[in-house]
């Protein structure tokens, strides 16, 4: 989706390179304190009166199991029976992993992953492999659930959803580029596919 809004911001200013920084919540946060960034994209984060924040989009992050998984078979599955889990997660500091563990702890359950990953694709690649189970944003995992390769999860007591926001240091000052590109992000139809 980013990848659209990039390239309409370069037919609109074809001497400009926009950059992109790939990483967890917690190091993009740093890096705009530090002013290495104009700007981020991430998943929410407790509001803070240092930062601008804009909401763009809201999602939700979802369990998926192997396609042949025991739990598929549970009539009712809980929160505190995933800590039974093999569970395949992001690395701490991520939005994803930041969620799932405050939502966790707020039902007073500990997790322990068997594996933590810097990204979505090692976890897909693991429920596939049957290794574990995993969370992770649905409109990552939707299109391997729609081919047959992994399930959904239906957890009773689990609600993952998120906002994505646009955040910048409140004594920052965006270029015209960059408010043209801030606006594009916050008003881009992100439900298309």
């Amino acid at each position: 989706m980013i990848q659209q809004i990039i390239k309409k911001f370069g037919e609109l200013y074809p001497d400009i390179c926009v950059e992109i920084f790939i990483n967890n919540s917690k190091t993009i946060r740093e890096k705009i304190d530090r002013s290495e960034l104009d700007f981020a994209l991430v998943e929410e984060f407790p509001q803070m009166d240092a930062y601008i924040t804009e909401p763009f989009f809201e999602d939700r992050n979802i369990v998926v199991v192997p396609v042949g998984h025991h739990l598929l078979q549970k009539e009712n599955v809980t929160a505190k029976g995933l800590t039974e889990e093999k569970l395949l997660l992001r690395e701490k500091g991520s939005g994803v992993r930041n969620l799932f563990d405050a939502v966790m702890s707020s039902r007073n359950l500990i997790v322990h992953p068997v594996w933590e990953s810097y990204t979505s694709d090692a976890l897909i690649e693991a429920v596939k492999a049957e290794i574990g189970i995993a969370v992770l944003p649905e409109r990552i995992a939707r299109p391997h659930i729609n081919r047959g390769e992994m399930k959904e999860l239906t957890v009773s007591d689990l609600d993952l959803r998120r906002r994505l926001i646009m955040f910048r240091h409140r004594s920052s000052i965006l270029s015209e580029e960059g408010t043209h590109f801030w606006e594009l992000v916050k008003h881009f139809d992100w439900n298309v596919e």
